[in-house]
């Protein structure tokens, strides 16, 4: 069971939420990971690409020692969405973000990939699946160390019932998989049935 830490919430708005301790993931949602330079920045260099931006560090290293206690030995799943890398090196962008999760946050275990809502990236080649490729590569590469797991979402409420593009995600490389709740228990289950196989 996955619960999600809100960074929209005070802690103290969710923290009756993480009490029943009958949860074995905090996932962290992805929050935007690069920021413009400000106007009333000093700028040395006029000619800053602005392609690359700065990068945010992300949320699973801004963890407060209430939470912490909080959470326990729970595994922290660090949240990347496709649809916040939005330049034209969106791939670039993605690269070094997931080298900060994964060599910047002790706790993490997991990394989850998700093409997340809204505008999708200039060149439109960033998804779950291209993401997950693209890690599977840099951890051959050693960019990526062999303890961070690679995970993805499914919605079987939604999804196909065939389970085809769980199917893509597994064979690209996903070791976990979160799903939302069931509603639909019989199409549910059809649908857990097809991805066993």
């Amino acid at each position: 069971v996955s619960l999600e830490r809100s960074p929209f919430l005070k802690w103290s708005a969710q923290s009756r939420a993480f009490e029943s301790g009958r949860w074995t993931h905090v996932v962290h949602p992805n929050v935007p990971v690069f920021e413009k330079k400000r106007d009333d920045d000093d700028d040395d260099d006029e000619n800053e690409d602005e392609s690359n931006p700065a990068l945010v560090p992300p949320r699973c290293v801004n963890v407060g020692k209430e939470e912490k206690k909080a959470f326990g030995r729970a595994k922290h799943v660090q949240t990347l969405s496709a649809s916040m890398f939005t330049t034209s090196d969106a791939q670039n962008q993605f690269k070094r973000q997931l080298e900060m999760v994964a060599f910047g946050c002790e706790d993490v275990s997991h990394v989850l990939f998700v093409s997340g809502d809204g505008k999708r990236n200039a060149k439109k080649d960033l998804d779950a699946l291209e993401m997950l490729k693209i890690a599977k590569k840099m951890r051959m590469k050693g960019s990526v160390p062999d303890h961070v797991k690679f995970a993805v979402v499914a919605n079987p409420n939604t999804e196909d019932v065939s389970a085809e593009y769980l199917e893509q995600k597994v064979d690209a490389g996903a070791e976990l998989v979160i799903t939302q709740p069931f509603f639909d228990h019989e199409r549910c289950h059809e649908w857990v049935e097809n991805a066993k196989m």
